[in-house]
Formats: structure tokens, sequence, C-alpha cells
């Protein structure tokens, strides 16, 4: 993650040269040769904080998590115009190539008026739509 001002920036990190940039963990699956698949996510978490505290290195970092102002803290992300959070249950277990309503992924609202014109399909399964807005909604 590249910083601005103590906030993920997106658009600096696609630049060449970003400047420093900081490793954030937020989640770990093995530590210590111990398989932590089947462990909650709330010792997964305690684990990663032991294995980067360990390393005590500046640049590698837990996320931030917020537990029980899930509702709150999303609203505040969207008014710094951050797109979303996701949201985890602390009691999930990680499933390798699943996905499950452990785990949520919350995006701020967008509306746009527009027209379906047409659609892409691949046999029998919708891909996408084409849709058409005006240049000035």
């Amino acid at each position: 993650v590249a910083l601005r001002d103590g906030l993920p920036d997106f658009e600096q990190l696609q630049q060449r040269n970003p400047g420093p940039v900081v490793f954030m963990a937020f989640d770990v699956l093995f530590a210590g040769g111990l398989d932590l698949q089947a462990e909650p996510l709330v010792a997964r978490r305690k684990a990663l904080a032991d294995v980067i505290a360990a390393t005590g290195h500046p640049r590698i970092a837990l996320s931030d998590g917020v537990v029980g102002a899930g509702k709150a803290f999303f609203a505040q992300l969207v008014a710094r115009g951050f797109e979303g959070v996701v949201g985890k249950r602390l009691s999930s277990r990680y499933e390798a190539g699943q996905r499950t309503g452990a785990w949520t992924k919350f995006k701020r609202s967008h509306a746009l008026q527009c027209a379906i014109v047409g659609y892409v399909a691949a046999g029998d399964d919708l891909r996408s739509l084409l849709l058409a807005a005006p240049d000035d909604p």
C-alpha cells in the first residue's frame, strides 16, 4: 500500500516510483510450521500480529480491524472517498478456493441512469451488460 496522509492511495501506488510503500497483511494461513486455516479469523489475526511484531520491520503492518462499529466505520471511509470495506466474521475459518458468507464486500453505491442496449453471453451464461449513458449524467 502506498500511503498519503496516512491513508491508502491507489493512484500513487500505480506510479512507476510510488515512494515508500507498506505491506499491509490481513490474514495468515501458516505460521511457525502450523496450518492455521481451520482456526477462526480472530486466532489467525493474533498469530499474524505476533509474526509481524517478530519481524520488527517498519514497513510490514497489520491491517486495521473494527469490531462492533462496522457501519459507522464504513460511513467514515465512504465520506473520505474510499470504495468500501470487507466485513469478516471473526469466527470464520479460511476455506481455500471457496466463496462463503463469512466475508462480505460492502461498497458505496453509485447511481447512474442508463439504458441496457445489449449483452455479452457465453453459451447460456450472461457475461456482461452493454449500457448507454448520457455524456453528462
